[in-house]
């Protein structure tokens, strides 16, 4: 009897290994048995073990196989020549370990901290360079990504561009973040990647230190972010009656919250209706507090308060 089994895919794994048992029943001869091999990338078979004669049980092993292959198969040949002899196999176990990947560069986050910055909901960045250090004088790629997943995905990719020399042969890039907007709260994980050869896998690095791993997302998002918070609502907001004119004026007064955040007022006639606003949405002046749209005001309240007409 021969079995071959599928080709099986051992691509991206090391120290590939293999494991059969055997067993058999009766009264064995020498020339009874079973022999176990494997081939890879469909080559010539390479023995893993042999069991002969009466041996009962064993476990055929093969350890560290597959050098540069991609594919195994498992050759098992059983040979027993009467009727109350068997011999059986089972539990045919491949394990390995998966490769690490790795870039072609070796890369330093300069400006990694935890938190790198904090901004409110809604906020655009200004000038922000992010600063990392590539370990040769020339590549084909640096960019810096930003983006709330720590699996990688959906960020905000950019060129970062040479700014000066490093230690000995090495170069600093940088990325600058400005005109990103704080969409959502929370950790904004920032990446730092470069490849030094077109095509290849790009080195990718959070936290500071040199490294040239290829594998993302990298194993170091939480070392390198940004924190965007919420806005808080202002406080000790009051309308009250404005007492020179109390059929046609009410007094708005408010203190900013701890941040000091501008403040938003909105009017509406009372058959009017609108969608409230929301977190992190920009919000424009009308042509004036008597317009048809609501209005907002990013102005402190007065240090008196100032009279408002309600809307008819």
């Amino acid at each position: 009897m021969i079995l071959t089994t599928e080709s099986i895919d051992i691509s991206g794994y090391t120290n590939v290994c293999i494991s059969i048992d055997v067993s058999e029943t009766g009264t064995m001869e020498p020339d009874d048995g079973i022999w176990t091999y494997y081939r890879i990338n469909g080559g010539s078979e390479t023995s893993i073990d042999s069991s002969t004669d009466d041996f009962t049980s064993a476990t055929h092993t093969a350890n560290n196989i597959g050098g540069t292959g991609t594919g195994l198969m498992i050759v098992v040949k059983a040979d027993c020549d009467a009727g109350t002899e068997s011999i059986e196999f089972d539990n045919i176990v491949v394990t390995g370990t998966v490769a690490a990947v790795t870039g072609d560069i070796w890369i330093n986050p300069m400006s990694a901290a935890t938190p790198m910055g904090t901004y409110t909901l809604g906020d655009t960045m200004g000038s922000w360079n992010v600063n990392f250090e590539i370990g040769q004088s020339s590549w084909a790629t640096s960019r810096v990504g930003i983006g709330t997943s720590t699996a990688g995905t959906g960020y905000n990719w950019g060129t970062a561009a040479w700014y000066e020399d490093g230690t000995s042969s090495n170069k600093r890039v940088r990325r600058d973040l400005s005109g990103y907007t704080y969409a959502a709260t929370g950790k904004h994980y920032v990446i730092c990647q470069a490849v030094g050869t077109a095509g290849n896998t790009y080195a990718s690095k959070s936290g500071n230190g040199f490294e040239y791993v290829g594998t993302y997302p990298p194993a170091s998002p939480s070392s390198a972010y940004f924190t965007c918070i919420a806005i808080t609502n202002p406080s000790s907001q009051a309308a009250i009656t404005n007492s020179a004119n109390p059929v046609t004026q009410i007094d708005l007064s408010w203190s900013k919250n701890g941040d000091g955040n501008n403040v938003l007022v909105l009017r509406k006639t009372s058959s009017d209706s609108w969608t409230d606003p929301t977190q992190g949405s920009s919000y424009t002046s009308t042509a004036g507090p008597w317009g048809t749209a609501p209005w907002s005001t990013k102005a402190a309240p007065p240090a008196s308060p100032t009279p408002v007409s309600p809307a008819a």
